[in-house]
């Protein structure tokens, strides 16, 4: 049999082994714990690197297709400038021309007599005027 002092040194141990158990047990539940949010989030970035990948591929297609209108368009306007149909300078005179002509349209609209001449102008399309009068006072909008 075991002695009085062997047997209090066995509880001691006992003691001792049982407070380790209960502290790696708490370790263990702290690291699957760890383990866990670690899973959840590995799980979120695949998510997020999916939908970045999914993206890029629709970026990747739209670019392609830039690329191959861009490339179209170029062949187009390197065969207009062989067959001399138009040049550069040829368009940029061109849309000065527009320019200008827009912003004396803008002159003439903006001008006294072209407020006051309003009703004579109507005058010349009456059936557009009436029904435009009639939206007015029916309370639709009118042109």
């Amino acid at each position: 049999m075991t002695s009085p002092q062997d047997r209090d040194a066995l509880t001691r141990e006992l003691r001792q082994c049982r407070h380790l158990s209960q502290i790696r047990a708490g370790d263990l539940d702290r690291a699957c714990a760890e383990l866990a949010a670690t899973r959840a989030r590995a799980t979120a970035f695949a998510n997020q690197l999916e939908q970045a990948l999914q993206r890029v591929a629709a970026l990747s297609d739209s670019v392609a297709r830039l690329q191959a209108e861009q490339a179209r368009l170029t062949a187009l306007v390197h065969a207009r400038g062989e067959t001399g149909d138009t040049t550069e300078s040829d368009l940029q005179a061109e849309i000065a021309r527009l320019l200008q002509h827009r912003d004396e349209a803008r002159m003439l609209r903006q001008s006294l007599s072209w407020r006051v001449t309003r009703p004579l102008r109507a005058l010349r399309h009456p059936r557009r005027t009436l029904r435009i009068l009639l939206d007015r006072l029916s309370g639709g909008e009118g042109g």
